[in-house]
């Protein structure tokens, strides 16, 4: 029986299928967001901007690159292809010819410089979109070759334990070919004397000689003068300049050590003087020549003690710019190239580096020198030429019997041990018994005669041993700098050195703990000392050299 309602007229069965819509329509379960959207094309849109990037970034790289390595080769002032031309290539060879806008070329008396300017649009793939084509990669380039004036100062030690273990002869090798790297870089000197390099060798092992010529320069005593050296008051080392006016004091010329009587030529004179004669092992000041260069380093022999403090010395006076006039006074004299006129040079000059190339193989020793009352004073000793004889005569002294010293006429050919001497009897005097006898000067007497040979012949006590006389004599030879106080002296010199931007390599040969310890604190840095063994000096010395021309090569 119908009811009189239609199902499909029921509110709530019409209104199921809407509802379902829009249930699904509000459910949110694993649909995108517009933020996530968002998010997903803007880390679309980075990504791309990232490739672009890169791409660019490596264009601009390369660019760099090439254009460096094309300013370095033709800013070379050995390069003899034309600066643009070897720019071009460089880019033509790489692909990239067509990205280089220009070059700029200036040159001078010593040196070149050169500039590269490029630039590439790269297309961009993704940034597009974004409204951007093309990345313009820009690089600029700029390199310059100076050639300086380069002034050194070798300073080797050739003290007596370089004669062991073949040292001197590494030595000469190495410095051999120093030498030889460094003169070569003479070839490039400009029209005006531009780029020339000098080098001063300084010798030195218990004192620094100096040749004659170099000598006359100063205000030197003369008290003898036999030999060279120089004696430096403590104050001299407060200072890298050197006086030719104020005076200094010469070194006395005597043989310390040497025990037997020694003739040359049937004249006597000592054997092994403190202090050199001549030319060997003695300064050649600022030479351009390779060929003196390398005969100074061929004479180098090993003795005597070590004396540091006297080679930075010397080392630092010749490239003191005070030396000026010295140096001035040799160019016109003929001992010196007329190229070196100026030098040294200002330490603010930027055309020159100044170097001091300093090596031991051992540490400051004690410096020895005569007494001042036994130099330029006359001696007690009187020789009678015609009988060769010699006597000991105090004219200060009034009763001689109480003199322990001989006073008999004999020659130092007789008994040396003073066996058949005696004592005077107090009425003895040259001037009666030998009138033409001749009182020795100091100089004479230390310059003929060892102190050792001087304390037993002459002035040993009867009945005192050789040893204990020697030992008494030799008050007459006093130390006036120990070991420590060299060290202080030489430290102060590099201090003063490196305030002028003196640059110092050193180098340790077989040094001891001391000898290392003054090398180290002398060099410029850490990265400019040496400690080497054996032939490894060579290396020590050809990696100096290369520095020394990396420094004057200016990039």
């Amino acid at each position: 029986m119908s009811t009189g309602k239609s199902e499909s007229h029921d509110p709530r069965a019409r209104a199921t299928p809407l509802r379902a819509v829009v249930a699904f329509w509000r459910d949110e379960a694993g649909v995108l967001t517009g933020f996530s959207l968002y998010i997903f094309i803007l880390m679309m849109m980075i990504a791309g901007l990232t490739i672009d990037v890169m791409r660019y970034e490596a264009v601009r790289t390369r660019l760099q690159a090439t254009s460096d390595r094309a300013v370095l080769a033709a800013a070379d002032l050995d390069q003899t292809t034309d600066a643009v031309a070897v720019v071009e290539d460089y880019f033509a060879k790489a692909g990239m010819a067509d990205y280089l806008e220009g070059v700029q070329v200036s040159k001078g008396l010593n040196y070149k410089e050169v500039e590269a300017r490029v630039s590439a649009e790269i297309p961009t793939w993704f940034m597009n979109m974004s409204g951007i084509d093309t990345l313009n990669a820009f690089a600029r380039s700029k390199a310059e070759e100076r050639i300086q004036n380069i002034e050194v100062s070798l300073v080797v030690d050739i003290s007596g334990s370089m004669g062991s273990n073949s040292k001197i002869q590494n030595l000469r090798t190495a410095a051999d070919k120093f030498v030889r790297t460094m003169m070569a870089a003479n070839d490039n000197i400009t029209a005006d004397g531009t780029g020339l390099t000098s080098v001063s060798i300084i010798p030195y092992h218990a004192v620094v000689s100096l040749p004659d010529y170099l000598i006359a320069k100063y205000n030197v005593s003369t008290q003898q003068e036999v030999s060279n050296c120089v004696r430096f008051a403590p104050s001299d080392f407060q200072s890298i300049s050197l006086s030719t006016t104020d005076p200094l004091d010469r070194l006395a010329h005597f043989d310390r050590n040497n025990s037997n009587l020694y003739t040359q030529n049937g004249d006597r004179k000592i054997k092994r003087p403190w202090c050199q004669v001549g030319d060997y092992g003695a300064i050649l000041p600022l030479s351009t020549s390779l060929t003196d260069l390398t005969a100074k380093v061929a004479s180098l022999g090993a003795s005597g003690n070590t004396a540091t403090d006297l080679g930075m010395k010397w080392a630092a006076a010749l490239l003191d710019p005070g030396t000026q006039s010295v140096v001035t006074d040799l160019i016109t004299e003929g001992h010196l190239d007329g190229a070196l006129a100026g030098r040294p040079v200002a330490y603010e000059d930027t055309e020159t580096i100044k170097v001091v190339v300093l090596m031991t193989d051992g540490e400051n020793t004690s410096q020895y020198d005569l007494k001042d009352s036994f130099k330029g004073t006359m001696s007690p000793v009187w020789w009678h030429e015609p009988s060769d004889e010699f006597f000991v005569y105090f004219q200060n002294r009034a009763n001689q019997n109480k003199q322990p010293w001989w006073d008999v006429g004999r020659t130092p050919e007789s008994d040396t041990n003073g066996n058949d001497a005696k004592y005077g009897d107090g009425d003895w005097d040259p001037a009666i018994e030998r009138p033409d006898a001749r009182q020795l000067s100091h100089a004479e007497l230390f310059g003929t005669f060892s102190v050792r040979y001087i304390s037993e012949y002459f002035f040993r006590v009867e009945n005192d041993s050789q040893s204990s006389t020697r030992s008494t004599y030799r008050n007459a030879v006093t130390r006036y700098t120990g070991d420590g106080t060299a060290d202080d002296y030489t430290e102060a010199l590099c201090d003063k050195l490196k305030a002028k931007d003196v640059v110092i390599f050193t180098i340790g040969f077989e040094a001891p703990a001391r000898g290392q310890t003054l090398m180290k604190y002398c060099a410029s840095s850490s990265g400019h000392y040496f400690d080497v063994k054996g032939v490894e000096i060579s290396q020590a010395f050809s990696s100096i050299a290369n520095t020394i021309q990396q420094l004057r090569l200016s990039l």
